[in-house]
């Protein structure tokens, strides 16, 4: 495990999915990247992020956009990689934010797609305040669109031993 597991960002995989893996080095707290080197194929980076929630200030959208530049820093330094950025992104797909916008700028031009959910799943949102009432779509999955297979949706995993208030995409 690399990384931490609340308020931050963690990487988890099982042993047996890659011959070779490492942890890339960082200088960003809000992303942690590791690589999965292949014999077969393209090798694979599989990023967890966690962005800067946002409030509307002119340090938030300047932070958030540095942690969008750091992933496209990624991408510039392994070109011949696929990519799988997942986490809390803070935003929703259908916002028009400084921030969505970026993200939206950064998935077009590196041909990555960011995966809707599957208009079947049981809730439409990953993020839940039940105290509150308050419920939103902020946690994403953005991939290579390389290696989707025609896989374009994401299901959310609603279950009642995950203590945490974002739910598992």
């Amino acid at each position: 495990m690399y990384g931490r597991p609340f308020g931050g960002t963690v990487a988890l995989y099982k042993s047996n999915l890659a011959c070779n893996v490492s942890l890339m080095k960082s200088d960003n707290a809000r992303c942690t990247a590791v690589k999965f080197l292949s014999r077969n194929s393209c090798d694979l980076i599989v990023v967890s992020v966690y962005m800067p929630f946002r409030n509307g200030s002119i340090y938030n959208n300047i932070e958030y956009e540095h942690t969008v530049g750091y992933l496209q820093g990624l991408i510039d330094s392994n070109l011949n990689c696929d990519f799988i950025f997942g986490g809390d992104f803070n935003v929703s797909s259908l916002q028009h934010t400084v921030a969505s916008r970026s993200l939206l700028n950064f998935c077009s031009k590196n041909n990555i797609a960011w995966l809707k959910v599957d208009d079947s799943n049981a809730v439409n949102y990953s993020y839940h305040s039940d105290k509150n009432g308050h419920f939103s779509l902020i946690d994403h999955m953005l991939v290579s669109q390389s290696i989707l297979h025609k896989q374009t949706m994401v299901d959310i995993l609603v279950d009642d031993y995950n203590s945490s208030d974002h739910y598992a995409i």
